[in-house]
């Protein structure tokens, strides 16, 4: 199975720049620090093979996320709002040849089901130039498994039947979904910034994450919403 696609998405998501690109925790953090923390995602994560992401609403993980968009590497979302033994499971039974995680979900529970896997193991950490991307485990033999031919991004399903599910989504798809969100975005005041609540796994992280950063509009990102 193709792990990867072949061209990167039209139009490119993450163009450098020294402007507030996406505010988190109380910091505003600048369209170079995206464009570095994916790169270093990328780096780390080798030449070849696709990803899955355990995300989170983090400016580390939506750089992440638009990095591999960028890149025509075809990326899985993992959902993160799930035990430690549930998490390994998903990575058991995924087999992806890379999981990229926040560094506090790689409990030892969790690197083990990576270790039996062969997948890699990259952590993020927030840091200043760019996020702390650390390789915790190299990848493996596997075998290893990817998501169905000609898929760009998985996303997760709402899981209001059960568990949330991968659902695969073409290129050409995202290229369309990208595309309208420009036309919505013209003639509008890109200066107000976009706010999302949702998680960053689901359709939200491709409806309400991805085109701020193609139409350079301020994103704030809330790590979950609290009614008050």
């Amino acid at each position: 199975m193709s792990q990867s696609v072949s061209t990167p998405v039209i139009p490119k998501l993450l163009v450098p720049g020294n402007e507030d690109c996406v505010h988190f925790g109380g910091r505003w953090y600048s369209r170079d620090w995206m464009a570095r923390t994916a790169q270093a995602v990328l780096d780390a994560v080798g030449p070849q093979g696709g990803l899955a992401l355990v995300a989170r609403n983090r400016p580390a993980h939506v750089a992440t996320m638009a990095g591999a968009l960028d890149a025509g590497r075809a990326l899985t979302m993992i959902h993160s709002a799930q035990s430690p033994a549930r998490l390994a499971a998903d990575i058991e039974r995924l087999r992806r040849p890379t999981i990229v995680a926040e560094h506090s979900d790689w409990t030892e529970e969790v690197l083990a089901a990576a270790r039996r896997v062969g997948s890699a193991a990259i952590a993020l950490t927030d840091g200043d130039d760019c996020a702390s991307v650390e390789v915790l485990l190299q990848r493996g033999a596997g075998p290893f498994a990817g998501p169905p031919e000609g898929t760009a991004l998985e996303l997760l399903s709402s899981g209001t039947t059960g568990a949330p599910k991968q659902v695969p989504l073409s290129r050409e798809t995202i290229t369309r979904s990208l595309a309208a969100s420009g036309t919505m975005y013209a003639g509008s005041d890109g200066a107000k910034p976009q706010i999302m609540a949702a998680p960053l796994g689901n359709i939200s992280g491709l409806g309400y994450a991805m085109p701020p950063l193609m139409n350079r509009q301020p994103l704030v990102l809330l790590d979950k919403f609290r009614p008050r």
